[in-house]
């Protein structure tokens, strides 16, 4: 019974799925991904200039 209240508590404990490292409450992990990992891969911050090329955050 205990697995399955971790499985679904918002503030548990998880680590990135980019594999940087850090341990992050499941409910921010979306947050971490799109804001503070350094290993998200995003479009050039040229991107609005044509370029195509993808980099780390």
């Amino acid at each position: 019974m205990m697995q399955g209240l971790i499985r679904q508590c918002s503030k548990f404990t998880v680590t990135c799925p980019n594999s940087c490292g850090r341990s992050i409450p499941r409910d921010m992990v979306s947050n971490h991904t799109k804001d503070e990992c350094p290993l998200t891969i995003i479009s050039c911050p040229h991107a609005g200039m044509g370029c195509t090329s993808k980099v780390r955050n």
